[in-house]
């Protein structure tokens, strides 16, 4: 395989794993309708920063996400969203599409069990087993059809790669054993906030978006894979 496009490979997939970061800043979840009684504490939390979803837990008991800091992540997706429309060709609309598409295949197959294993004063952490999209299959699948294709055109890159991960997305499947992560929250003026560090979350995105634990993990797999 080309390094060429080992390296569009690699940041294509950043990318996809990544936007979730800047779908935080166009979903508001600062603000909520009414609610009916419902979801717990974590609940709420992978319901609307993963899954996107309105919550349904009680008033009393909302989960405030305004105080999650993402400026630093939201530059890095700029970035890597810059160098993979320069490398490939391939617009922030058509990133976007492929997201989305890829998000859609989370909802249906990734989920997790929780289980809180620290309750004191105004402070609650939870251990989380998630049972995420398994990446390393989606790679080992896309690196097989790479090395089908003797060579690309330059002008047919951009249409080649993004009929590509369309079609492999559609194939996705969920990692057979969890990761293991933790989520912590904390209680201020009455409302409830995240208390885990930025790299913390993005574990825990990870473990959704990759089935890997954090960002070596997932380094160490690609590399494995010969995507580098």
């Amino acid at each position: 395989m080309k390094k060429n496009q080992r390296n569009s490979i690699f940041l294509l997939i950043i990318v996809l794993v990544a936007s979730c970061f800047l779908y935080l800043t166009i979903v508001n979840t600062s603000k909520h309708e009414k609610k009916e009684v419902g979801d717990t504490l974590e609940e709420q939390f992978f319901k609307e920063v993963i899954y996107l979803e309105k919550s349904t837990n009680k008033n009393e008991h909302e989960l405030d996400l305004s105080s999650m800091n993402s400026m630093m992540l939201n530059e890095i997706i700029f970035d890597v969203k810059q160098t993979v429309a320069q490398d490939t060709g391939l617009s922030h609309a058509d990133l976007d599409i492929l997201f989305q598409k890829f998000h859609q295949k989370l909802k249906e197959k990734t989920h997790y069990d929780s289980e809180l294993i620290k309750e004191k004063n105004k402070m609650k952490e939870y251990k989380i087993h998630v049972y995420g999209i398994d990446l390393s299959i989606l790679l080992r699948q896309l690196k097989q059809e790479i090395q089908k294709t003797k060579e690309v055109e330059l002008k047919e890159k951009t249409s080649y790669l993004n009929q590509l991960f369309s079609s492999q997305i559609d194939t996705i499947s969920v990692k057979k054993d969890p990761v293991t992560l933790s989520l912590k929250f904390k209680k201020k003026n009455s409302k409830w906030q995240i208390d885990s560090s930025p790299f913390d979350v993005l574990n825990i995105y990870l473990g959704f978006y990759a089935g890997e634990n954090n960002l070596l993990a997932l380094k160490g797999m690609m590399n494995d894979l010969d995507f580098k």
